[in-house]
């Protein structure tokens, strides 16, 4: 194929320097103390930070918990989905779909609030129902909503907390079922989405197991639309010279308050790509195809230098001296959602999910009464 072996070698050179980026030694300071983390440094879960109220923490941990579930429900509902039918994966009620949507778009985006409130409820809850619970909520709109990236960020981060948190690697009976499970997930909310998205009843009876390994596949696959990107830009397109990432700062004005904001330009770069097909139809394509499109090959460089500095400061989150179980869990949030960074490239709407993650932990760190 045309293009080949230029987009190939983009891909090379960027992930040397990404690699650059995350193993070269800092001038400075790690992201949460400043000191320059060794590898053979004992990883320390009991920080200095680890002295909240247990009383206290757990109040605004299910408070917090409910407004982004309440918020993420009220959107789907008021979009035309009933709570019946968010709840029960689709498979009670129907959905009666509005044009709403992209109105009240902001409300969708305030269930990343949960996620940290949850690791506490799960960490520090004292009743396994209510814990249950408080999971399978959180669980059912999303996969009603087809979220499968989001999902595997809710359900992953509790077990990478507990395995961490003792310095501990999953057995390979223990990982074989995580595999297993994810695979299940992915091949259930790729048989259903489609019926989930409009609002209609789903049928389990186009389940098949074989669909949520091409749901895996179809991460790699979403490096096709990088090539045809390459093919296309900048022969017979002009770069978009930053515009889709500073497009970024626009996804934060809600559409309420901005009637006149404008759609991402990423959906028509992605068209002219691929073609018309996959831009109606939400084609994926990974991270250095947005930074590509871009900025061109020198800035998908440079990005991609800077994703590798990003990662080295996230794992001081959890390695080093001066870290806690609180910083720990926003690791373990932080680490699968990087799935979504770098095979879904869409900065505008990932920055937002990583901000709202994050604001709970920061609220907890300044709000919540300490432990005396």
């Amino acid at each position: 194929m045309k293009g080949c072996i230029k987009a190939t070698l983009i891909f090379m050179g960027s992930f040397v320097c990404m690699l650059l980026g995350y193993y070269g030694k800092p001038s400075g300071e790690n992201a949460i103390s400043g000191k320059y983390i060794r590898k053979t440094e004992e990883l320390n879960t009991e920080g200095e930070d680890d002295t909240y109220d247990k009383d206290s923490l757990l109040i605004y941990s299910w408070v917090l918990w409910f407004v982004g579930i309440a918020g993420f429900l009220i959107y789907n509902i008021l979009v035309g989905r009933s709570a019946i039918y968010m709840l029960s994966f689709g498979l009670l009620g129907r959905g009666n779909l509005g044009s709403r949507g992209y109105d009240v778009l902001i409300l969708s985006m305030i269930v990343y609030l949960s996620f940290y409130p949850l690791m506490n409820i799960i960490t520090y809850g004292r009743n396994n129902i209510l814990k249950v619970l408080a999971l399978a909520i959180t669980c059912a709109p999303l996969a009603t909503r087809g979220f499968r990236n989001v999902l595997v960020v809710v359900l992953s981060g509790p077990v990478l907390y507990h395995y961490i948190k003792r310095k501990k690697t999953p057995s390979a009976i223990a990982a074989v079922l995580f595999f297993c499970v994810f695979v299940f997930i992915f091949g259930f909310i790729g048989a259903t989405r489609g019926a989930t998205r409009i609002g209609r009843a789903v049928d389990l009876s186009t389940y098949e197991y074989t669909d949520g390994l091409d749901g895996i596949l179809y991460y790699f696959d979403s490096y096709k639309v990088f090539y045809g990107a390459v093919m296309q830009y900048p022969q017979n397109y002009s770069y978009t010279n930053g515009i889709q990432l500073l497009y970024t700062i626009i996804m934060f004005i809600p559409r309420f308050i901005w009637s006149g904001k404008p759609d991402t330009p990423i959906r028509e770069v992605i068209g002219r790509s691929t073609g018309p097909l996959s831009q109606s139809g939400g084609s994926a394509w990974p991270n250095i195809g947005e930074y590509y499109t871009d900025l061109g090959i020198i800035g998908t460089f440079v990005c991609m230098l800077v994703l590798g500095v990003l990662l080295r400061k996230m794992k001081g989150m959890y390695q080093g001296k001066q870290n806690s179980s609180a910083r720990m869990m926003l690791y373990c949030l932080f680490l699968p959602a990087l799935v979504t960074i770098i095979a879904y490239g869409y900065t505008a709407g990932n920055m937002p999910q990583y901000l709202l993650m994050a604001l709970p932990y920061i609220i907890q760190k300044y709000f919540v009464k300490r432990s005396s």
